[in-house]
């Protein structure tokens, strides 16, 4: 045989003896197979690193959960504005991240620093397996990986912060500006002080987050257990979890759009159970204002605090901007693999 035809025969010797296993496979297994091919098909690339199709999904159902919405309710036109925004901000977290790394001297983050952020994320979760769970979902395999992914956290936000801070300030001159500018906005509208317990049902099915509330909201009415007690030991809001669940004095405006109106109309000192988009639940109002009047100086640190915010906003934005478009030409789409993903979620 001469060795031109070699790699040929071999090649359909491999195709046949392919075909022949196959009919020995069962399909599920074929089906797990291909499933997990197609999880783990770049749909780009930044810096040589891969983005995953697993990751894209989860980025996508994500963005969709915080807006009360599934990957599979969507139109092919709302898709593919889903992908592009998740793959969007995936890129700019992988340029983020390439920047940081690439930084000489390092950034510096001490160990106290680290503990207490490492602290702050495993209280989220009510045990092992449920901190194990979510590690799983990130793709964390252990305390070290857990560590190294913070730690990583930590030295973005330090990053960003560092290239910002010197345009994010505000002068009280600005201040006065937007003050003078805006009165109807200065008035302070009606204002309720909030505290919750709050279990998501992205993580939990909605019922057993309903049931677990319901039970708290019976030991809060026996006087079995008080709710800063419940807070700690209940809820899943890390940012109100070991301050009793409180929540501060919100307005309208501060609250989702889907709880507003609900919780205004609460009597004061009656625990609630409401669900919103996000997840159950149990509010108690424990003071009420009502609207009044400001003057410049009463309203200063709240105005300081939204202007900088805009600016914040604003200034992060251009900073992305910069980075990527710096970053550009170690960028690649894979649109075939985006097809394919879309094609699957909309005709599956």
């Amino acid at each position: 045989m001469r060795p031109l035809f070699k790699p040929v025969v071999a090649l359909s010797l491999l195709v046949v003896a392919l075909v022949v296993i196959s009919r020995f496979i069962p399909d599920h297994l074929i089906q797990k197979s291909l499933r997990l091919w197609h999880s783990n098909e770049k749909v780009a690339q930044v810096f040589g690193q891969s983005i995953s199709r697993s990751q894209l999904e989860r980025a996508v159902r994500e963005q969709l959960w915080a807006h009360g919405k599934s990957l599979e309710s969507l139109t092919k036109t709302e898709l593919t504005a889903s992908m592009n925004s998740a793959l969007d901000d995936l890129v700019d977290h992988a340029v983020l991240i390439h920047e940081v790394s690439a930084m000489q001297p390092p950034l510096i983050l001490t160990d106290h620093e680290l503990a207490e952020r490492i602290s702050r994320f495993t209280h989220r979760f009510e045990n092992k397996s449920a901190l194990d769970a979510a590690m799983s979902a990130q793709g964390i395999a252990n305390p070290k990986a857990l560590a190294d992914h913070i730690a990583s956290q930590i030295r973005q936000e330090k990053f960003v912060e560092a290239r910002i801070a010197p345009i994010i300030q505000v002068t009280r001159k600005e201040a006065r500006s937007w003050y003078d500018a805006n009165p109807d906005s200065i008035t302070i509208p009606e204002r309720i002080e909030v505290r919750h317990l709050f279990i998501p049902t992205l993580d939990h099915p909605p019922e057993t987050a309903r049931q677990t509330l319901a039970t708290a909201l019976e030991k809060l009415s026996k006087g079995s257990a008080n709710f800063a007690q419940l807070a700690r030991e209940v809820s899943e809001d890390p940012a109100t979890q070991n301050s009793g669940g409180e929540l501060g004095w919100m307005t309208r405006d501060r609250l989702p759009t889907d709880l507003s109106q609900a919780v205004f109309l609460l009597n004061l000192h009656q625990p609630t159970l409401l669900e919103s988009r996000l997840g159950w639940h149990l509010i108690e109002l424990t003071g009420r204002k009502p609207a009044e009047a400001r003057s410049f100086d009463q309203a200063l640190p709240e105005i300081l605090a939204a202007l900088e915010t805009i600016k914040r906003q604003n200034a992060t934005s251009e900073l992305r901007k910069s980075l990527r478009q710096s970053a550009s030409p170690m960028i690649k789409i894979h649109p075939a693999a985006l097809a394919s993903f879309a094609q699957e979620i909309l005709y599956d």
